[in-house]
Parts: structure tokens; sequence; C-alpha cells
């Protein structure tokens, strides 16, 4: 179960974002994404090499396919397929 616009269905995702209104749901998912870099073991990004707008429009696509469910199961299904990308580890910056 989700709260806040993770409980809304990935209709009202989709016509928001069309709307240019999803500023909601971006801070929902970057919440989301958070704690899951907090509680998978692992895992320091759970974007790997990807960013914000990468996920967004990766959860876009999803959405579109799948309007009917919550958006809560969608970013679940965005994080299965960012997994086994993840960053395991904070990149060490090399001093030169």
């Amino acid at each position: 179960m989700g709260y806040g616009v993770g409980g809304e269905s990935c209709g009202k995702f989709i016509e928001k974002r069309r709307n240019r209104q999803d500023t909601g749901y971006m801070h929902w998912v970057t919440g989301y994404l958070t704690a899951i870099n907090l509680e998978r073991p692992m895992t320091y990004n759970i974007l790997g090499t990807t960013d914000i707008h990468g996920a967004m429009l990766w959860l876009e696509n999803y959405c579109q396919r799948y309007p009917l469910i919550d958006v809560n199961d969608a970013v679940d299904a965005l994080a299965d397929e960012l997994y086994p990308k993840r960053a395991t580890q904070k990149k060490n910056k090399s001093s030169h």
C-alpha cells in the first residue's frame, strides 16, 4: 500500500504528467527510491547510471501500459528493473 500519490492510479499520474503537473509524483518517487537506498542490502544508489528523469520516463512508459495499477506498484516494478544495475557503493573521486 502506498501513501500520498503512491496510492493513486497510473492513469492519474499519466494525466498529471501530460499536463506538466507531476512534481508531486517526482518528489514521492525520489523519497521512495531514497528509502530503497537505505533499506536494500548492497544498495548505495538504486538509480545506478540513470537519473530521476530517466526513472520518471520509465515510469511513464510503464504506467501507459498499466493505467489501472497504483503508482506504488509501478515504482516497485521500477525498483525491480533498476536493482540489477544499481550502484553498490559510493564512487571514489580520484585526485589528480
